[in-house]
């Protein structure tokens, strides 16, 4: 039984996972695989010479790749096909406070394989941690990475840092829809809200584990970011960003 994965493209049931390829491994028709990317296929997977596999460079384009060779400097296949896919018109981009490094590569993961397509992370007051620069960024994209292998996504998403709340607003305009989760049983649900209109660009906030300061709501609201109550229970704040978008993708499915 295969599993249907693009017209003319049909994977085996036990090759759920792309392989990365970047332009620098492409020449031609001949892709060579990273060392990593390498061992994963010959280590981990167990292909060999003539077996099929399939690879993505995270802009959208999926390969189907012939192994070749394998050699000691790495994989080399055949590509016998290849297609493009556009982004989705309709996007959910999340928006987290820097917090440690164990708790943000679960969110990444999770969301990444959710569809997720941008985070933004920015700085709060209330932050668990203060790290960020170049190097919390590329292990945020490792992560990223990882994730779009498992889960068979073709587009890799996309990473910004903002040193505060009020710097994250600047990006507001480019979405039809902000909104940040606030624990108040006055405050209307996410579903609730995307239930009332249609939105096809959703940035969803989620504040660090003692919540956004009283002066960050209000800077928040004038910027035009609407609350929205999770459910009936507190949330932590890797929880929260999980559930959010996930309501969000669900409902774009509608």
């Amino acid at each position: 039984m295969g599993l249907f994965c693009d017209k003319g493209m049909t994977i085996r049931k036990a090759d759920f996972t792309y392989f990365l390829v970047s332009e620098a491994d492409i020449h031609g028709d001949e892709v060579t695989f990273s060392a990593d990317e390498s061992r994963h296929i010959t280590k981990v997977c167990r292909m060999k010479g003539g077996d099929t596999l399939f690879a993505t460079d995270g802009e959208g384009r999926l390969l189907e790749v012939r192994i070749e060779s394998i050699t000691k400097t790495g994989v080399i296949g055949q590509i016998v096909r290849a297609t493009t896919q556009e982004l989705p018109t309709k996007l959910c981009h999340l928006a987290m406070p820097i917090a440690v490094s164990q708790k943000t590569d679960w969110v990444i993961e999770k969301c990444t394989e959710l569809g997720v397509d941008r985070f933004h992370i920015f700085s709060s007051e209330h932050s668990t941690s203060k790290s960020s620069g170049s190097k919390r960024l590329d292990r945020c994209r490792r992560v990223a990475l990882s994730a779009i292998k498992q889960s068979m996504r073709r587009h890799a998403p996309n990473f910004e840092q903002h040193e505060s709340v009020a710097s994250l607003t600047r990006v507001f305009a480019d979405y039809s829809l902000v909104a940040y989760g606030h624990f108040d049983e006055d405050t209307d649900t996410l579903s609730q809200l995307l239930a009332s209109d249609k939105f096809d660009r959703i940035l969803v906030l989620v504040g660090p584990e003692a919540g956004f300061t009283d002066e960050e709501i209000q800077i928040l609201k004038s910027a035009g970011a609407v609350a929205v109550r999770y459910g009936n229970h507190r949330l932590r704040m890797e929880t929260a960003a999980i559930v959010l978008p996930t309501l969000v993708i669900e409902s774009f499915q509608k």
